[in-house]
């Protein structure tokens, strides 16, 4: 799935594939984040994961980083 298609997705919840490919990451980076408490927050449901775009959205101003200049 690409970028273009999140944009017009109104999901509340993505699937751990979906929030991957949205991040950029790999699945399975994504899994090994979650349990180790890197990643984005996650919902339970039941038995399955999913993560909200806010969520999402919050993680990646976590991550960014200020330019520094010389």
């Amino acid at each position: 799935m690409t970028l273009t298609a999140f944009t017009h997705m109104h999901r509340p919840v993505f699937s751990g594939r979906e929030a991957a490919d949205y991040l950029g990451l790999s699945y399975g980076t994504l899994e090994v984040w979650r349990r180790q408490g890197r990643g984005p927050r996650y919902v339970r449901l039941g038995r399955r994961i999913g993560y909200r775009h806010q969520d999402i959205e919050a993680f990646l101003d976590l991550c960014a980083v200020e330019a520094r200049t010389s």
